[in-house]
């Protein structure tokens, strides 16, 4: 019998909290610190409490299991050891969030996120119906976000009135689509409305950088990363100077009279419908498949599935241009959203876009989220629901170099916009550092971007969404570096192919728990998984 306080006890106690509490955010993987816990699909009919008494009785048990599991002590297998090292750090950046910096007292956006997301689940085919405890809940929710914040920084109020905008949209959307809810719809949209207009009466005079402090939180306790900013840096500046070089002589082996940006630039896909886009996004998933298959690199499940689908309107600005939503719980389809529609001045952000559709397919599916997920749900319980974005932007940015090293890419062009991607992550980094630690602005950021061949609309969303997300804009490029430095350690004794799989069966775990598991492998067994 397991006792009271042992690590699966307090696992399963941690979950089920935030599972009955935050359903949505647990459900959703746009709340990039939450664990996606499967039992939130138990409470499909709620929203998220963000009420203060709440989460003041939630942080309290949440401390109370944080400090048993320390009592817990050093745990004899390597395995119990990676287990209760991630699900402290999940713990300890839920009370980060919640008590120490709460980000519920000063981002209106978590709350319209909630509601957007939390009913967007029935149009994405994650719940049967829509509830009418979901709709139900929008009013209480915006009232508990009018009750706990004070102000918001000019950037979290721009993005927020637009996504009250949105909401109302999709409220219409849900009134003509589902008549029964219609009375419950019109509620939500005056709650909303109202939201509105308390967001218009706000200062904001809040400071939007999240400093130091807490980028160094996220970069260590939450991802496991022991290395400081300043190394983080250090790795983004030689990156964006490395890649930019390699633009540049690609570029004189291409046209040696065109600049690499004038190259990308004049790159342009045949102005397609939605029904072609979608087209040409299923044949490449497809063929990036077939070309796993065919170089024996990575296994492959058997069964999946993945629908690629049109980014519905009402989701379009929830989401970017093309985004892979995993499912929650086995027998849940996978989807892969493509924008196919824009308005008339998106129309360059379109071709800007879908002509690295070879680059974001693999980033979404194979080798990337799709795949990771579909292995990271045969793990453990525990590693099963935890999450870390250093893992997984690491490794769906690991696979666009690794689909390009193994000689997927043909044109030169083609090979040219992955460089640029590559150049794209380091520059984000630095931004990402820069921007929160206050070296740098909002205009020198987006000077950045333009730099690199991002129109000013396009750099100005970019910037925008650095701002919402700090210490995530970085996991790209880190990730990926600290990938390859496994890979070149490891593959000499696994193969490549022993490797990847060796990851996968890991976990996304801090990188330094997969070369101590690999260690602790015997002679035999490291050479079976050559």
């Amino acid at each position: 019998m397991r006792g009271k306080d042992s690590l699966t006890a307090i696992a399963k106690d941690y979950f089920e909290i935030l599972a009955e509490n935050f359903p949505v955010m647990c459900s959703s993987d746009e709340f990039y610190f939450f664990p996606r816990v499967e039992e939130a699909e138990r409470f499909s009919n709620r929203l998220d409490s963000l009420d203060r008494a709440r989460i003041e009785e939630l942080t309290r048990k949440v401390k109370k299991l944080f400090h048993s599991l320390g009592r817990l002590g050093p745990q004899g297998e390597l395995e119990k050891k990676i287990d209760a090292d991630i699900l402290k750090r999940s713990m300890k950046t839920f009370l980060r969030d919640f008590e120490e910096i709460p980000v519920w007292k000063s981002d209106p956006n978590l709350y319209l996120r909630i509601v957007l997301f939390g009913l967007a689940d029935y149009f994405q085919g994650r719940i049967n119906h829509l509830s009418p405890g979901r709709m139900e809940a929008v009013p209480r929710l915006l009232r508990e976000a009018r009750e706990n914040i004070k102000d918001a920084s000019p950037v979290h109020l721009e993005v927020a009135q637009e996504a009250v905008k949105t909401g109302a949209e999709f409220l219409r959307i849900i009134s003509r689509k589902t008549p029964a809810l219609s009375s419950l719809s019109q509620k939500a949209a005056n709650a909303l409305k109202e939201f509105g207009i308390f967001l218009g009466g706000l200062d904001g005079r809040t400071d939007f950088r999240q400093g130091r402090d807490v980028l160094k939180s996220i970069l260590q306790d939450t991802y496991g990363w022991q290395q400081d900013l300043g190394a983080v840096l250090d790795m983004g500046k030689k990156e964006e100077k490395d890649a930019g070089k390699e633009c540049k002589r690609m570029a004189r082996q291409i046209h040696s009279d065109k600049s690499w940006l004038e190259l990308v630039d004049g790159y342009r896909l045949k102005l397609m419908k939605g029904r072609e886009l979608l087209t040409l996004y299923r044949r490449e998933v497809n063929q990036l498949k077939m070309f796993l298959h065919d170089k024996d690199i990575i296994s492959l499940p058997e069964e999946e599935s993945l629908l690629i689908l049109n980014t519905p309107p009402y989701l379009a600005p929830l989401r970017s241009s093309a985004s892979y939503c995993a499912p929650l719980v086995p027998g849940e389809k996978a989807l892969f959203y493509v924008r196919t529609f824009y308005r008339d001045w998106e129309a360059e952000s379109r071709n800007e876009v879908h002509k690295e559709y070879l680059f974001i397919s693999a980033h979404e599916t194979y080798p990337g989220h799709h795949l990771l997920d579909l292995r990271r749900r045969t793990l453990s319980p525990i590693r099963r629901q935890i999450e870390s974005p250093l893992f997984y932007e690491g490794w769906a940015s690991y696979s666009e170099h690794l689909i390009q090293e193994l000689g997927y890419c043909e044109h030169p062009v083609q090979k040219l916009i992955g460089k640029k991607r590559q150049l794209w992550r380091a520059v984000r980094a630095i931004l990402d550092v820069s921007i929160h630690t206050g070296k740098m602005s909002i205009e020198e950021a987006k000077s950045r971007l333009i730099k690199i061949g991002y129109n000013s609309r396009v750099s100005s969303q970019q910037v925008r969404h650095y701002v919402l997300t700090p210490g995530y804009q970085f996991t790209y490029m880190l990730g990926k570096n600290e990938l390859l430095k496994l890979r070149n350690r490891l593959s000499p004794y696994l193969g490549l192919k022993g490797f990847h799989d060796f990851l996968m069966d890991s976990g996304e775990v801090p990188f330094h728990w997969i070369e101590e598991r690999y260690h602790a492998l015997s002679k035999e067994e490291r050479t079976t998984r050559h």
